[in-house]
C-alpha cells in the first residue's frame, strides 16, 4: 500500500509517524553511543553489573509502557497462580536481564568471537545440529527471546556452521545499518523477511542453518493463532513452512544465564505429525515449538521479554484489519 492510496488524514498520520520514527531512531543511536562509551573502560563483569543496574534502576522506571505491558502479560499468563509480589519480582528480573544483555551486545560489536568464548564456554549441546548437517541437509534453528539472542548466530558460526539469520528491516536507516553490521559478525548472512522465502529455502537446501526468533506477534507476516499460556496468540507460520519446503529438521535452542555465563539447551529435531494436509502439518509444527517455548519460559520466567505485546492481535482485531485493507484496495 502506497501513501498515495491513503485519504488525506491517513497521509497526515503516515507522514507524522515517519518523522517520529526517524527522531526516535536518532535518539536511540545517541543513547547507544553514550552507553558504549560508558562500558568501554569496564571489564566484562563490570559492564554486566552496570547493565543490570541500568536495566533495573533506569530502563524499568523510564519505560512505563514496557513496564505496564510486562505486568499485563504476566497477569494474562499466570493469572492467580502467582501472587502480585512474585509477578513484580519477575518484571524486575526482565529489565535487570535486558540491561545486562544490552551492554553485552555493545561489547560484542568490538570483541566478537573472543567475547563469545567467555560468555558461552560450553558448545557441546550443538553436537546434534552438526551431526544433522553432516548428512548434507540444512536445519531451521528457533530460539525464543531469552538470554542474549544476538549472540546466537555468532555461536553457530563459531562452530563452523554456515548460518543465516532472518530479521525484519529496521525502519531507521542508520539504526538498520548498525543492527545488520552487528548481526553479520562472524560471517553470518542476514536474510530479511521482506525478501520472501526463496533466499531462505536456497540456504537450507545447500546445507546451511537458518535461525529465527519467532515468538512475537508480527501481523505483517503469515501467521496462525495457537495456544500460548492458555490464550490464542498470533504466531508466525513461516519457520515450519520453510522447513517443510526445504525438507530439513527443526531444532530449538534455549539460552539460560547461570553463574556468569550462558548455558545452551538444545531440543530436537522437533517431533510433530507431518501427515495430513499442509495447513494441518504447519499448525502441528507451530503448536509443537510454541509448547516447548512456553515450557522453557515457565522454567525461567524472568529471562523472557515479557514487554513485547505478545497477545496484541486477536482474531477479531485481525479480521477488522483485513477488512480495512480490502476496502483500501477497492478504493484504488
Amino acid at each position: 500500500m502506497e501513501p498515495s492510496d491513503f485519504t488525506w488524514y491517513e497521509r497526515f498520520i503516515f507522514t507524522r509517524n515517519h518523522y517520529l520514527r526517524l527522531l526516535k531512531g536518532d535518539a536511540t543511536r545517541l543513547v547507544i553511543g553514550i552507553l558504549d562509551l560508558i562500558q568501554r573502560p569496564l571489564s566484562l563483569e563490570g559492564a554486566q553489573r552496570a547493565g543490570a543496574f541500568l536495566g533495573r534502576n533506569v530502563f524499568r522506571p523510564l519505560a512505563r509502557k514496557a513496564r505496564r505491558t510486562t505486568l499485563k502479560n504476566l497477569d494474562h499468563a499466570f493469572g492467580d497462580t502467582l501472587p502480585p509480589s512474585e509477578k513484580a519480582c519477575i518484571a524486575r528480573d526482565v529489565f535487570h536481564n535486558l540491561g545486562r544483555v544490552f551492554l553485552e551486545t555493545l561489547r560484542f560489536r568490538r570483541e566478537g568471537a573472543d567475547l563469545l568464548e567467555r560468555l558461552v564456554p560450553d558448545l557441546s549441546p550443538l553436537a546434534p545440529v552438526k551431526a544433522s548437517l553432516a548428512t548434507g541437509k540444512g536445519a531451521m534453528v528457533l530460539t525464543p527471546h531469552m538470554g542474549n539472542i544476538d549472540l546466537m548466530p555468532g555461536i553457530l558460526a563459531r562452530q563452523g556452521i554456515p548460518t543465516g539469520l532472518i530479521m525484519s528491516r529496521v525502519r531507521h536507516p542508520r539504526l538498520h545499518r548498525m543492527v545488520v553490521e552487528m548481526r553479520s559478525l562472524a560471517g553470518v548472512k542476514v536474510l530479511f523477511q521482506q525478501e520472501g522465502t526463496a533466499p531462505v529455502v536456497a540456504m537450507l537446501k545447500v546445507g546451511h542453518v537458518v535461525g529465527v526468533a519467532p515468538d512475537q506477534d508480527i501481523d505483517r507476516v503469515a501467521g496462525l493463532f495457537v495456544d500460548f499460556f492458555g490464550r490464542p496468540a498470533l504466531t508466525p507460520a513461516g519457520p515450519v513452512s520453510l522447513a517443510l519446503l526445504a525438507e530439513v529438521p527443526i531444532f530449538l535452542i534455549f539460552m539460560t544465564w547461570t553463574r556468569g555465563a550462558y548455558r545452551l539447551t538444545l531440543e530436537g529435531p522437533l517431533d510433530f505429525d507431518r501427515s495430513g494436509r499442509p495447513t494441518a502439518v504447519v499448525r502441528a509444527g507451530t503448536e509443537a515449538w510454541s509448547r516447548a517455548f512456553e515450557a522453557a519460559i515457565r522454567r525461567s520466567p524472568g529471562a523472557w521479554w515479557w514487554f513485547h505485546p505478545r497477545w496484541k492481535t486477536t482474531p477479531e482485531s485481525l479480521a477488522a484489519k483485513n477488512e480495512r485493507r480490502r476496502q483500501r484496495r477497492e478504493r484504488k
